[in-house]
């Protein structure tokens, strides 16, 4: 994947959502409408012609997730894993989310300015 910026469609069992996150040297950080932060690393598995996601996602106490989970009265951080083609302009995945799966919209939006 080039380094830019995505735009990030998500939809699970409680709501569907619109997040960013900017990717550059292999490592992302972003972030979705209830601010929850997400970062992490995507690299390329020639072996699969895939990209292989592996993050986190961290979200304020009290929060519901797009799983339908609330989380409790601190910062909960939950792992992300994903495989996806390369989103140039766009790709679909599934995500794997603490466990359940996340239907994922990838969509590069455009370089990093400066």
């Amino acid at each position: 994947m080039r380094d830019g910026i995505y735009q990030i469609t998500y939809a699970g069992v409680a709501y569907s959502a619109l997040g960013v996150f900017v990717m550059r040297n292999g490592a992302f950080a972003g972030m979705g409408p209830t601010g929850a932060r997400y970062h992490g690393t995507i690299g390329f598995v020639p072996q699969r012609n895939l990209y292989a996601m592996n993050g986190t996602a961290t979200f304020k106490p009290n929060t519901p997730t797009v799983t339908g989970f609330v989380t409790g009265d601190t910062d909960s951080t939950f792992p992300i894993t994903a495989e996806l083609s390369s989103p140039d302009p766009a790709t679909r995945c599934s995500i794997d989310f603490a466990g359940r799966a996340v239907d994922v919209a990838v969509e590069y939006v455009g370089p990093i300015p400066g």
